[in-house]
């Protein structure tokens, strides 16, 4: 029961973040040269910090239910 309730976590986190990525729209006001906006940097560092942190907590929550 415990594993389906992760492998569910991790296809849900899979699905979301595929629709986080950012599209090019093309915008009839923006300049052509437009400055990156912040969620085109850095979407690597912010998935695998979400990552280590799932991992952080699901290994607390172990380590909590053992000892009770």
């Amino acid at each position: 029961m415990k594993i389906k309730n992760i492998l569910l976590a991790f296809f849900l986190t899979l699905i979301s973040v595929s629709n986080v990525m950012p599209q090019e729209v093309p915008c009839p006001n923006c300049p052509p040269n437009k400055p990156d906006m912040p969620i085109d940097q850095n979407v690597v560092y912010l998935m695998g910090a979400a990552l280590v942190l799932g991992v952080v907590m699901i290994y607390k929550n172990k380590i909590k239910k053992a000892s009770v």
